[in-house]
Formats: C-alpha cells, structure tokens, sequence
C-alpha cells in the first residue's frame, strides 16, 4: 500500500521557520487488537522529597494522548529497511514517545509473495534484533504478514502454513500481528467459492476469527490487526459490512476516505467505524512516496529513486480524530532517516491534537539532524514538502513542492508582463533570485560528512544535486528577462528546458512551468 497512481502532485502552504532557526542558534481510544505499552506522557514530573507541599508544587506533564496506538508501519513497496536504519526508526519513536512499529514491507518475499516458506536463521536473527531494540524503546513490534495473493482461504494446509509463520515469529518474541489482504485479488479460487458463497470477505473474516481464535489459545499475549481488501472509503459495502462480524477483539487498517487522503476528520472515521463495528486504526499514507517511483524500479533488484521527498509537517488531520479511530500509524518514505522529520511533526500532534506542536517538532527535528548545517537543511525541506491532493474523480496527486515559490513566480511575470525588464528590480524578484542562489548552493552544504546525520545526508544526496542544478535553472530564466535579446541567455534557458522536461524527479516548486512562461515573456518582450 498505497496502490499505484499515473497522476502527480504537489502543499497548499510554506512554513517559514528560518527565524526561529537561527534564534534557536542551529544546535542541537482505547486500542483493539494490538495494545500499545502504555504511554509515559501522562505521568506528573517529580517535585523535591523535602518540600511537604510536593504534590502541590510537581509539575503535570502532558495529558495522555487520545490515540492508543501511535507509530509507523513499514508498509511501502520497494526494498526493505535496513535493519540498523529500523532501530533507528526505533529509538526516534521511543524518544517521541510513539508506541507501535509494524514491519510490513511488502518487497519482504518471507512476508508476502513466500509466505508460506519459514525466515532462515540471519532474516529471523535480524528480525529478532529489531523486535529486541522495539522493547527497549518502549514500542510494540508488531509483523505484518500478507498471505493474500495466492491463499486458499479454506484450506487447512494454508492455514497449518500461517500459523506456522506466526509460530516463528512467536519464537523471536513477536506476540502482536497484523494480518494484510490489501492490494491482493478480490475474487476466490474454485475450492474457496464453494465453501464461501458470501465471497472473498466471508472467506477473509472467517480466516481471521480462526486466526484469532487459534493463536489467542496459544499465546494469552497474541494480537491481531487486519488490513482488509476494501481498506478506504466510508460508504456500506457488502464487503465492508461483512466485516462487522469480525471478532471485537480484531482491529481494522483504514487509509481514509482514499488511498492517499490530504485529510481525515472524526466524521469519516466514524462513519467508517459505523459500517465496520468498531473503531478503525489509521493507517496514513504520508509521508510514503512509492507512488512517486515507476513500478519497474520497486519491483526491480536494481537503486530505487523516488520522485519526490515528502518532508513538510504534517496536516489535514482533525484535531478531533482521536475520538473515532484507535490510532494512527504512517507509511513512511523509502528513506528512513529522511522520514524522521515529518514523522516529528506527527508525533507532537498524535500528543496533542489540538496544540500546534507539529512545525515546532519538525524544526527541532531538523536542527537535530542537520547540526551545524541545519539552516541548509531547513532551505533543502522548504523546497521539497509537497502534501497529498484529491481531484474530482477521486485521484490523487501532489501540491507544488514550495508554494511560496510558485507565487513568487508569478508575481514576477504578473510583473514583467506590465512594465518588462524593470519589474526585475522589484522585491519579489529579488526574493526569487535568492531562493534560486539558496538552491544553487544546498548540495554542499548538505554532504553526508557535514550532518549531524551522515545516513540522512547519503539519502538525500540525489535529490540535493537536482536541486542545485534547478536554482541555477531559475537563474537562468531571470537572465533572460533581464536580456531578452541575449542569444547566449536564450539557448542556456533552451537546454534548461530540455533537461527538466526529461529530469524524473520532481522538485523545488512548479519550476518548468516558470522557465516556459519566462521563455515567451522574454519572447514578447514584457511592457
């Protein structure tokens, strides 16, 4: 999940936060099936044992947070972490007090296309590796495994062969599952149509209460989530209906009311609650960008490289949402040490929904990272935040990846267009020029060697090199306003127009629409 997608988009928004940067000086809902360990939020700070007025001067801590299950789900298509970049993840999510990691990648072939085969001895050490340091951050590991591609529901070796696969992983001490039927075939088999006359739901809820009913008598401890077929939406379905006669104590995965959805509100989980009988669990697809990459490279054994980061703060949740679903758990990006930075500003509003936590755990987040190069990284975030959108029809796209920039632009041709080459001397202008600079000069600024987080520096090495070679584009297009007769300025804009037309990575603002528009301003010569 998510499923794949042939439109693009780009957030309706910037935040500007390079103030509170330098100020800052750059340094350094009750829960289903999985229960979380309980959070160490509501607990009260502790006063001086001396005072005899301790209680009175100890000072509260936060409210609990109203969502039982906070996190990340590991749910992506294309590689899978590496185990050092998960524990990572990890001690992120302890520190920020998240309490549920599900290890889902659907590229993990022991997990999904061979389920039915057993981990060998270094996957499952690994596996067991990271369900270890998930305990020691205080965070519920929890194994996502998708045997719906190719199971026959009914078939007593099938479920003889799940069971064994939980039975593995009990041995490493994983006790929570999740049981994912997303993106598989909606339609049953020959032997399944038979015992199944109600169809592929009838046969996946009865496959899950015998999951549930199975393992539960084994392990007093067991959990189980399902991921159903039909996992977004908040009309009846047959399908959905069916799923109300799921066990109580089966949590249900809902995206929203898309696969990608820019917002969630309480009303549409608890219409989806209302349908399925129950509460759903979030499952948030943001800030996940494999929709963004051709499914020839997710599916392939050579590099993957997204089109677009998504590392913007979080938004369009309802401050409200708590009361409706379980939790919310998000899809991260390919890249994980990338993903802390939106993830920050997901955590702070998982603590208080209805604060403005979120752009201040995303600043901070950033100045950890980046170190002594944290107002270049802050520059690198700003141009690269696109957020979900919906269209019409129900697709999903991305905003612009730095709005402010898209309207600078269009100040300036708005401009160029009334009075030519003098507007160049106005504000606007010069703000886009040295956000253009800005650009040009990030990739340096941002090498591995130079951040506080080197993992984070070699993920966002391909993008930062785009980005500077876009600055130097923008340059080139206010060059030639500035000269629209130079035949120098002319050809270089030429060949920058050719280059971002074939360029597969989105990034910084609506750009090539800006180097066309510049072009046939410069054309008609402005005024």
């Amino acid at each position: 999940m998510p499923r794949r997608a042939t439109t693009h988009w780009r957030p309706a928004w910037a935040v500007t936060i390079l103030a509170a940067l330098v100020l800052a000086g750059c340094t350094s809902a009750h829960p289903t099936a999985a229960t979380p360990p309980a959070s160490t939020s509501s607990s009260s700070a502790s006063a001086p044992a001396s005072s005899s007025s301790s209680a009175a001067q100890s000072t509260p801590g936060p409210p609990p947070s109203p969502f039982g299950e906070r996190g990340v789900i590991e749910g992506f298509y294309g590689p899978p972490w590496s185990e050092a970049a998960t524990l990572d993840v990890l001690s992120f999510m302890g520190r920020h007090d998240m309490n549920t990691f599900v290890y889902d990648p659907k590229n993990d072939n022991y997990s999904r296309a061979d389920w039915r085969q057993p981990y060998p001895a270094a996957e499952l050490g690994s596996l067991g590796r990271m369900a270890a340091g998930a305990k020691d951050a205080g965070v519920q590991f929890v194994y996502g495994i998708d045997p719906g591609m190719d199971i026959t529901y009914s078939s007593q070796a099938d479920r003889s062969a799940l069971a064994a696969k939980i039975a593995q992983l009990r041995s490493i001490g994983v006790h929570a599952f999740v049981l994912a039927l997303d993106d598989v075939p909606a339609q049953l088999d020959a032997a399944d149509q038979a015992v199944y006359p109600g169809g592929y739901a009838q046969a996946q809820v009865d496959l899950a209460n015998w999951l549930w009913q199975t393992e539960r008598a084994l392990d007093p401890a067991f959990s189980l989530i399902m991921v159903p077929t039909e996992y977004h939406g908040t009309t009846a379905t047959p399908y959905l209906t069916e799923l109300a006669k799921l066990d109580p104590a089966i949590g249900v995965a809902w995206t929203g009311p898309g696969v990608v959805e820019a917002s969630i509100t309480a009303a549409q989980a608890a219409a989806f609650g209302a349908i399925i009988g129950r509460k759903p669990l979030v499952w948030l697809n943001w800030p996940v960008n494999d929709w963004t990459t051709p499914w020839s490279e997710l599916e392939g054994s050579g590099p993957v490289q997204p089109r677009d980061l998504f590392l913007g703060p979080v938004q369009g949740l309802d401050p409200q949402l708590g009361t409706a679903v379980t939790g919310v758990l998000a899809n991260p990006m390919l890249e994980p040490h990338a993903s802390l930075i939106p993830l920050a500003s997901l955590a702070a509003y998982l603590q208080d929904p209805s604060g403005n936590g979120g752009q201040g755990a995303w600043a901070a987040e950033i100045r950890r990272l980046g170190g002594s190069e944290a107002q270049a990284l802050e520059t690198f975030c700003m141009a690269e935040q696109p957020y979900p959108t919906i269209n019409a029809q129900g697709d999903y796209a991305r905003t612009s990846t730095d709005p402010s920039v898209d309207a600078l632009e269009q100040q300036v041709l708005a401009a160029y267009g009334s009075v030519g080459a003098s507007a160049l001397r106005q504000t606007a202008a010069q703000d886009l020029a040295d956000t253009f600079k800005l650009w040009q000069h990030t990739a340096p600024e941002l090498a591995p060697s130079k951040l506080a987080d080197a993992s984070l520096g070699a993920e966002i090495a391909p993008l930062c090199r785009v980005l500077s070679r876009d600055g130097q584009d923008g340059l080139d297009a206010l060059a030639l306003l500035a000269a629209p007769t130079s035949g120098t300025a002319q050809t270089r804009l030429e060949a920058d127009i050719a280059q971002l037309a074939a360029q597969p990575v989105n990034f910084g603002g609506q750009l090539l629409p800006f180097l066309r528009s510049a072009q046939n301003a410069a054309r008609a010569g402005g005024g």
